[in-house]
């Protein structure tokens, strides 16, 4: 019984650490800042990326668990697009919902929740890199535009998801920010 104890233990830390690759770590000194802001109603995101990194890609999934949800469950996807076609799209800049600036939509935007995730997909010069944030939809701290407002003309929040952060332009996120491939190696030298 002892032996068994030890290796759920084993498999359960295992797993645990692996996750690590996929999510935004709890240490802050590790964790992916994307900028947040709302267009017109429409939830605004800009990609920090460095010389050799290039945006692939883009999912937002529902964290909202469903009613009467009291163990695992799978967000769905609520959009989900890939190959960035527009010049914005390519510079970091991702219009939640607009399908214009992507070479393919594969899945279509439903309507979106309050409680929100997104994973996006970087390439960098050897690997694809998946990082994401999370975040809620009717957050008062992010700065918001009237429409027609040129979303690479604006300010973004960029901090943590309890609204503990900074209003920041695209320059200055560029500045602050690592990169993903930065990112994603804090990641695993953590685990």
């Amino acid at each position: 019984m002892k032996i068994f104890r030890v290796v759920l233990v084993s498999v359960v830390l295992g797993l645990t650490a692996a996750c690590g690759l996929f999510f935004p770590s709890e240490d802050d000194s590790v964790r992916f800042h994307a900028g947040h802001a709302v267009v017109g109603g429409r939830l605004v995101l800009y990609v920090p990326m460095c010389a050799g990194e290039s945006l692939d890609g883009v999912y937002v999934k529902d964290t909202t668990p469903p009613p009467g949800a009291d163990g695992p469950w799978t967000a769905p996807i609520l959009w989900s697009v890939v190959g960035p076609s527009a010049e914005l799209t390519r510079s970091g800049v991702i219009v939640v919902g607009d399908d214009s600036g992507w070479d393919e939509v594969v899945t279509p935007l439903s309507e979106l929740s309050n409680r929100l995730q997104a994973r996006i997909k970087v390439a960098t010069s050897n690997a694809l890199i998946e990082v994401g944030t999370a975040f809620s939809l009717d957050a008062g701290y992010f700065p918001s535009y009237p429409s027609g407002t040129d979303p690479s003309a604006i300010d973004f929040y960029f901090g943590l998801s309890n609204g503990k952060g900074d209003i920041l332009s695209i320059a200055e996120m560029d500045e602050a920010a690592e990169c993903a491939a930065y990112y994603r190696h804090k990641i695993l030298e953590q685990n």
